[in-house]
């Protein structure tokens, strides 16, 4: 998709359009989409492969090599392709996340360092090709155009998120009680009503949350988004304290701006919402022991034998003594 023009039909955006893809700023590229229809599914699905990547580098009994190893390569390579920079925050934070929870536990320090230096050496070997370097220099020129244009890397990064969840209390107190209507904010309404893809009251997630739905149950879906947030956040950090398990709250950082702010009325972001936050709950939810037998609940005949009084029942054990259920994980030595 990188190497083929604009029009090229490996860049057929959505019901078939030939040159539907966004286009670079700069040059004639278009920005790669991969499987999905529009750019915002890798910025969506590449921070959730790095999740499993790190775990897997560090944790390396849980997945084939050669399957994390794609996966890796795979991460490393979209940002630049994808010319974007939404991604290249998302996959920065992900790996931030990775970093500094590994530096605040002595346990997963040495398996981490190792994780980075073969991180460092992938993207040293994927820097050196052709593809990646010139996909760099899209990216590169596409955030100097932009931080020239405002306030630099604040305005770039910073602000734009600020923004997001600021405006929407500028016009508070102007809005209907019960809003515009679900679906008039997003481009598919724009198209019924007007005819054309345009945004007809905010393009920011919070501020057609409120214009859409009203003051009301404008906050209450927003206070909604913001517990989830919270939720996935407080029982990532359960496991990581309990089991010194990282998955959790490195799943959790992929899908955190998307589940707090992110533009739901396309079904990509809204799915991938959804696919996160359930992949971050069920990372929460404890290993059974390997070595742990299965117990039954009804002992068989055979296993009573004559004149011998039946196993006594289980007594809870573990769950009995306050422990958390599921073994500590251990990094790869």
């Amino acid at each position: 998709q990188f190497d083929a023009s604009i029009d090229s039909p490996w860049n057929v955006g959505v019901g078939g359009s030939i040159g539907g893809q966004l286009k670079a700023a700069v040059g004639d590229k278009a920005r790669a989409s991969g499987p999905f229809s529009f750019v915002s599914g890798p910025i969506l699905f590449f921070p959730l492969v790095c999740a499993f990547a790190f775990n897997a580098l560090t944790y390396r009994r849980q997945s084939p090599w050669f399957l994390t190893a794609l996966a890796a390569g795979a991460c490393i390579l979209a940002i630049p392709v994808a010319i974007s920079r939404s991604l290249l925050m998302a996959m920065l934070i992900t790996t931030l996340c990775f970093f500094v929870n590994v530096l605040f536990r002595p346990r997963l320090f040495p398996a981490g360092m190792k994780t980075g230096i073969l991180v460092l050496l992938g993207l040293l070997v994927i820097g050196a090709t052709r593809l990646y370097q010139e996909a760099s220099g899209y990216l590169g020129q596409r955030w100097t155009e932009a931080s020239m244009s405002g306030k630099g890397f604040f305005a770039n990064v910073v602000d734009r998120f600020l923004g997001e969840i600021s405006i929407p209390w500028n016009f508070f107190t102007d809005v209907p009680v019960f809003g515009a209507g679900l679906g008039v904010g997003t481009s598919v309404g724009a198209q019924l009503l007007t005819g054309k893809i345009q945004y007809l009251i905010a393009e920011g997630e919070w501020a057609r949350i409120m214009l859409e739905s009203g003051p009301l149950l404008g906050l209450a879906f927003i206070a909604v988004r913001i517990a989830i947030v919270f939720i996935g956040f407080n029982r990532s950090l359960q496991s990581l304290r309990i089991r010194n398990d990282l998955l959790p709250m490195v799943l959790w950082s992929a899908c955190v701006l998307n589940i707090l702010s992110g533009q739901w009325g396309p079904p990509t972001s809204l799915g991938f919402a959804a696919l996160g936050g359930g992949l971050v709950l069920a990372a929460c939810r404890p290993v059974p022991r390997e070595s742990e037998p299965v117990r039954r609940f009804v002992e068989e005949p055979a296993m009573v034998g004559a004149g011998s009084s039946p196993p006594a029942p289980s007594t809870g054990g573990e769950a009995a003594s306050g422990k958390p259920a599921g073994p500590a994980l251990m990094p790869a030595e």
